[in-house]
C-alpha cells in the first residue's frame, strides 16, 4: 500500500489481512462510515500507520462447492497455522505450521492431531456462527 506522508515508504507487516479488510480499512482512512450491514473485515489503518495493533483473529475461507476436480473445503489460519479441512475425496486435512514452513512443504495432520482437532472445532464454530452450508455426503 502506497501513501505518501501517511505509510512509511518500504514498510512490511506480519500481520495476517485478507480482502474482506479492505473495505473497512479504506473506509476508515478517509473518514467514510461503514454501511450499517455485517462487515466481516476490520481496519488496517492502525497496522498499516504503525500506531496500533489488530485484535488476534482467526481467518476463515469457506468453499462449499466443487469447482472442476477440486473438492469442497474450509480453511482455517490462526496463530500461525493453517488447517485445510476437505468434505470429501481421499484427504481429509492438511495442516501446516506458516511459522516455520511458509511454503507449505511439510504437512503435519498426522503429527499433530491434537491441532488439528482444535482448529477445526475453531473453525466449525465461525462457520457456524456466520450461518454458513456446510457440504454433506
Amino acid at each position: 500500500i502506497k501513501w505518501p506522508g501517511k505509510i512509511k515508504a518500504g514498510s512490511v507487516s506480519d500481520v495476517p489481512a485478507s480482502s474482506i479488510d479492505f473495505m473497512p480499512t479504506i473506509c476508515d482512512a478517509v473518514g467514510a462510515k461503514l454501511p450499517n450491514t455485517e462487515i466481516d473485515g476490520v481496519s488496517l489503518l492502525p497496522v498499516l500507520e504503525q500506531k496500533g495493533k489488530l485484535a488476534d483473529r482467526a481467518l476463515v475461507w469457506h468453499f462449499p462447492h466443487y469447482r472442476g476436480k477440486i473438492h469442497p473445503y474450509s480453511i482455517i489460519r490462526d496463530n500461525g497455522w493453517k488447517l485445510i479441512k476437505y468434505y470429501s475425496g481421499d484427504v481429509k486435512y492438511e495442516l501446516f505450521n506458516l511459522s516455520e514452513d511458509l511454503s507449505e512443504k511439510n504437512e503435519l495432520s498426522d503429527k499433530y492431531p491434537e491441532k488439528v482437532q482444535a482448529l477445526e472445532k475453531k473453525m466449525m464454530k465461525e462457520l457456524i456462527a456466520m450461518e454458513a452450508v456446510i457440504p454433506t455426503k
